[in-house]
C-alpha cells in the first residue's frame, strides 16, 4: 500500500484464536476410609493473537537508491497474544 524510494513496503497480517481443554478423572483407594475416592479435574485455556509483519526497502540497485550498498531491507514484526489464564504476552 505504501512505496518508499527503494521500493514497495510489503506487509502480512495474521489473526488467530484457540481453545484447549483437559479433563481427567482418577480413582484412588483410601486405606483409612476403606473405600475409593474419585477425583475429577478440568482445565481450559482460551487464546487470541494478532501479528503484523512489515518489510521496508532501504536501498535498491535497480532504482539507484544507495546502489553502493546493494539491495537492503529492514523487517519489523509485531505480535500480541492474550491467554485467558495468564494475560497478555
Amino acid at each position: 500500500p505504501y512505496e518508499l524510494p527503494a521500493g514497495d513496503i510489503t506487509s502480512t497480517f495474521k489473526v488467530g484464536a484457540g481453545y484447549q481443554s483437559l479433563d481427567s478423572e482418577s480413582l484412588r483407594f483410601s486405606e483409612s476410609l476403606g473405600s475409593s475416592v474419585a477425583v475429577e479435574r478440568s482445565q481450559s485455556r482460551n487464546s487470541g493473537s494478532v501479528q503484523a509483519n512489515f518489510d521496508l526497502p532501504i536501498s535498491n540497485v535497480e532504482r539507484g537508491v544507495l546502489p553502493k550498498i546493494g539491495d537492503l531491507s529492514a523487517n519489523l514484526n509485531l505480535a500480541y497474544q492474550e491467554l485467558s489464564d495468564f494475560g497478555g504476552v
